[in-house]
């Protein structure tokens, strides 16, 4: 049976999505509000919720690292590292993910760590990404189980927080360009940010968080739900509540190597998500690209999307640990049983604007089976 990429990349060039290419990035062109500046560059991973000002292209994640089992027989263990950006109203003491309903069925948590120095993953720091403050990693792995993990800052005397740049909280263009590094106002006054680099150099990033994944084949994606949560261990923000910039989710595609931009031909997982990338807005450097990981592998790469402001329905519902209303739900399917399309409900939040169109894709939820 086909899974669901092999699906979608079967019926790419059937089916008419109004998707547009830019910077070599899918974007949707019905979703161009979900971008507040322009869609003449590269997308980004986090777009900004709506509002009465301009907000900078931010990222909440992005993977710095990544490594693959090289004893591994099956080839489809992987560790990822990533690193963590706060811009909501508060510290962060602790980061959550899950596993949803966008998780491929061979694909789960194999383990958890932290990478003291940050990327690469290892007991050696290179000092990357570039300027950025490189500070150490002395949270705690508290949960690992293989559909969730969680860290936490614990009862090291050494763990620090994760700081907070209030992106909300700015009334303005000017105020809220000066929470982040290397934007800058354009001739209109909106913000541009013309080196992606340049986004984690602040005080409130956070790189060393490292997950193992088991199981994942070609063409599967690892599909989770995350949340910082503030120093009594609540979620920072979740559908409706809190702030918008403190829970998402993350999606992240193994591809077939070498064939260009073969990520492209996948489309986006949840109502809100707006197409996998391999951008400085998801990956430092080339860390998608393992063309030379171990001779009697193969070789692969991977694509990402990450949205923040939404909540996908949990994997295992006994991980929804807050009670977290789902405000989001899987964008297209495979034919099934039930022929007749589906609406796809708007969700509410940061994905709220520019969602009609894609309701008119009224594909009814999709169920996963690989092989």
């Amino acid at each position: 049976m086909l899974n669901r990429n092999q699906f979608n990349r079967a019926k790419s060039s059937a089916l008419s999505l109004g998707l547009t290419r830019v910077g070599g990035s899918f974007l949707t062109a019905t979703i161009a509000t979900l971008f507040v500046g322009s869609i003449d560059k590269v997308a980004l991973a986090d777009p900004p919720p709506p509002g009465p000002i301009v907000l900078p292209d931010v990222f909440c994640f992005r993977f710095t690292d990544i490594t693959a089992d090289k004893d591994d027989p099956e080839g489809d263990k992987f560790r990822f590292e990533f690193e963590v950006l706060n811009w909501t109203n508060m510290s962060a003491d602790g980061v959550r993910i899950a596993l949803n309903e966008g998780t491929d069925e061979s694909v789960r948590f194999a383990d958890a760590e932290v990478d003291l120095n940050g990327r690469p993953i290892g007991p050696d720091g290179d000092g990357q990404p570039n300027d950025n403050l490189n500070k150490s990693n002395r949270w705690s792995v508290t949960e690992s189980t293989s559909t969730a993990i969680q860290w936490d800052v614990g009862e090291n005397p050494f763990a620090e927080s994760i700081s907070n740049n209030d992106l909300l909280a700015a009334t303005n263009n000017p105020q809220a360009c000066a929470l982040v590094p290397g934007c800058q106002l354009d001739s209109f006054g909106n913000p541009v940010i013309p080196d992606l680099e340049t986004i984690d150099n602040g005080d409130n990033v956070l790189d060393g968080f490292v997950i193992e994944v088991d199981g994942f084949v070609e063409d599967a994606i690892l599909s989770f739900n995350w949340n910082l949560l503030n120093e009594s261990g609540n979620p920072i923000g979740t559908p409706g509540t809190g702030n918008n910039y403190g829970f998402g989710t993350v999606n992240i595609v193994r591809t077939e190597f070498g064939d260009g931009d073969a990520f492209a031909q996948f489309q986006p997982v949840f109502v809100g998500n707006t197409g996998f990338s391999q951008s400085q807005a998801l990956f430092f450097d080339d860390t998608f690209n393992l063309s030379d990981w171990d001779e009697s592998k193969t070789d692969t790469e991977f694509a990402a999307e990450f949205g923040a402001g939404i909540t996908a329905a949990f994997l295992n519902p006994a991980d929804n640990i807050f009670n977290s209303p789902v405000n989001t739900q899987l964008l297209d399917s495979p034919p099934n049983d039930n022929p007749d399309p589906q609406p796809v409900p708007e969700p509410s939040g940061i994905v709220t604007m520019g969602l009609l169109s894609i309701s008119l894709l009224g594909f009814g939820k999709r169920r996963r089976q690989l092989g």
